[in-house]
């Protein structure tokens, strides 16, 4: 056998190989997560279709109070903090990592405030 051809039989094995692995850890993946799910709901005594009734009363609550919120001129949207939106040079982000509290409020030694 040439050794064009060994090689080409040894990816092909090694390919065999990784997809037996992958789809092993795929496997005992979905069990870890069927077995800690499963736990969960007796620790909890729900039933999967009660803790579906239940996600979906949480989404159906969630979906009211925007829609309230919209009609009585309070749906703005909240806004997250986004390290890339500061530079460098904003006093307040430096305080994060300066050990500050990150609200202006540092003592000259650096300590928070309340410290």
């Amino acid at each position: 056998m040439s050794v064009a051809l060994q090689l080409a039989a040894a990816e092909e094995i090694a390919t065999e190989l990784r997809l037996a692995a992958a789809s092993e850890d795929a496997a005992e993946g979905e069990a870890i997560y069927r077995a800690t799910l499963e736990s969960l709901l007796a620790s909890t005594g729900w039933t999967p279709r009660a803790a579906e009734e239940m996600a979906r009363e949480e989404q159906r609550a969630h979906v009211r109070q925007m829609r309230w919120a919209r009609e009585h001129g309070r749906g703005e949207p909240v806004r997250c903090f986004d390290a890339e939106e500061y530079d460098e040079g904003d006093d307040a982000f430096d305080a994060l990592f300066d050990g500050g509290s990150g609200y202006g409020w540092d003592s000259p030694s650096g300590g928070g405030a309340f410290f």
